[in-house]
């Protein structure tokens, strides 16, 4: 059988239905606490149990950046951190950046973890995998911004923990993600700009709005918020 989520089949194999177990488990449970308020409306409709939903991505103490963290003489540095496989496809963007005619000078990429991320025409700086304080603490670039990808559509409900990541350390969030939770959850906060796979215009605008110092301090202004907002249960 299929898994579904809020009807909506999670992949396309036949393979044990974990609703099933859902139940089975959700039985013995008194409460039942969820990273995604999808997640949690799907439940609601499994069990009876009380279901609450909270963001707890964070780790450490929030790192707050100064008047260094945009010089308009500067291009944009985009961080990636983690893998780069069938779930993320990071690849996506040297695609559409292709197409946007962007200045390769004014684009620098720094990888960190295993992904293998590589592009012929822009410059992609591979550091490898860093223990968190030594990677957090090379992040001193000008005109950060965290990108975060994810490809197929059933991933459109998940957040990646990246974006806690992202806010806990003010850097303004370029996503291309599927249309759903994390999507609208980057809008919604205005901490960066969120795109959906294949749209080379918006990913166009994106890079644009990005080079405004005012609209890149509004959206670091919007994740200090979002550190004490985000982590609350509902």
């Amino acid at each position: 059988d299929h898994t579904t989520i809020n009807l909506e089949k999670l992949d396309y194999k036949f393979h044990k239905n974990r609703n099933i177990f859902l139940r089975k488990y959700l039985h013995n449970c008194n409460n039942i606490l969820t990273s995604t308020r999808t997640y949690a409306r799907h439940l609601s409709f499994v069990t009876n149990k009380p279901v609450s939903h909270a963001y707890f991505g964070f780790i450490g103490k929030p790192i707050r950046r100064g008047d260094e963290a945009f010089l308009q003489s500067e291009g944009l540095n985009i961080i990636y951190g983690g893998s780069d496989g069938y779930a993320q496809r990071s690849q996506q963007i040297f695609k559409l950046l292709h197409n946007t005619q962007s200045d390769p000078d004014k684009i620098h990429f720094h990888v960190f973890g295993k992904s293998r991320m590589k592009t012929n025409k822009f410059h992609v700086h591979h550091h490898g995998l860093l223990p968190r304080d030594e990677y957090i603490g090379s992040l001193t670039y000008p005109n950060m911004l965290g990108y975060v990808s994810l490809g197929p559509t059933y991933f459109r409900n998940c957040i990646p923990s990246k974006i806690f990541d992202f806010i806990s350390m003010q850097i303004p969030i370029l996503a291309i993600l599927p249309y759903g939770e994390a999507f609208e959850l980057i809008r919604e906060k205005k901490i960066g700009i969120s795109i959906v796979p294949g749209d080379k215009h918006s990913l166009k605008l994106a890079l644009e709005k990005f080079r405004d110092e005012k609209f890149y301090r509004d959206s670091m202004e919007a994740q200090q918020d979002c550190w004490h907002e985000f982590g609350q249960s509902e």
